[in-house]
């Protein structure tokens, strides 16, 4: 708890805090902490405090009870955008009940908000409707989409693996996400979009219905005297032109894989490194060894 005059976080000094009838100063670090959090998620400019610590008197005279604000662990303020206006108080609440740091959240009216860091309990309320109105999800409350949010908070939100997964396979022409042999390729759109590659691709399989390795899955031994050997993409005939890469056996002493599946009697899928999830051409004169 704090008592006396200090800068405590960059946006905020505990004197923004005061009581307006005593002009003491006690008031939660970690609150201001936390209204800190707040104030970055929301990319805001400003923050005023219109209530902080209350005395016994004041606090009495404002609510009739002893409450949070008493006990130093509450504030009621407004966050400014960028632009200088104030945020509606159905975004603040969104925003911090995203933060999952408060367990006191409350919309006043239009623009202020009720926060507090009790630490028994939830508070969820709507005060402009009353001091007996509570919420368990502000978006369904207040009616407030994601896409209302992300106006202040700037979030990118990613879909999911499952999701991603499927428009690949129900992109026929491999525009948006491409394969293994496109410029960029599959791997290096979906790293540069902040997806994990393996993951999406596991998904991609599974949908498929292209079994992972296990451990009684038989490998493959490319010899080391092959220079080059052609790996194709799923979606094209392994056939010369169709390749997407060249694996290098010889540099590396020969090279294994673990078999995913077979297409045909020589031909099968297996997972690399550089070209990820591949067809490649593996009939016995060859030269490679499946056991």
């Amino acid at each position: 708890m704090i008592y006396e005059r200090k800068q405590v976080s960059e946006h905020f000094n505990s004197y923004e805090f005061v009581c307006q009838h005593c002009g003491n100063i006690k008031i939660d670090e970690n609150l201001i902490n936390k209204m800190e959090h707040i104030f970055n998620k929301l990319n805001a400019s400003k923050c005023i405090i219109s209530s902080g610590y209350r005395c016994a008197t004041f606090d009495k005279q404002i609510g009739g009870f002893l409450g949070r604000h008493y006990e130093g662990l509450a504030a009621d303020c407004v966050y400014y955008d960028k632009s200088g206006n104030m945020i509606p108080s159905k975004i603040v609440c969104c925003v911090a009940y995203d933060l999952g740091e408060l367990n006191g959240i409350a919309k006043i009216d239009n623009y202020y908000v009720h926060l507090d860091n009790r630490q028994n309990g939830y508070y969820h309320g709507d005060e402009s409707r009353g001091n007996s109105n509570y919420w368990d999800n502000p978006y369904s409350y207040f009616g407030v989409s994601k896409q209302d949010v992300i106006k202040y908070t700037g979030e990118i939100i990613k879909k999911s693996v499952d999701e991603i997964a499927k428009e690949i396979i129900n992109d026929k022409n491999n525009q948006k996400w491409g394969t293994t042999s496109t410029n960029p390729t599959r791997k290096q759109r979906l790293e540069s979009a902040g997806y994990n590659y393996q993951q999406v691709q596991d998904r991609v399989n599974e949908i498929l219905g292209i079994k992972k390795q296990t451990s009684s899955t038989k490998k493959l031994y490319l010899p080391a005297e092959a220079n080059s050997w052609r790996v194709y993409p799923l979606d094209k005939a392994p056939y010369v032109g169709n390749e997407c890469g060249f694996l290098r056996p010889s540099k590396f002493g020969g090279l294994t894989y673990d078999i995913i599946r077979y297409v045909n009697d020589s031909v099968v899928v297996i997972q690399t490194r550089d070209f990820g999830t591949v067809q490649i051409y593996v009939a016995p004169d060859t030269g490679a060894v499946i056991k």
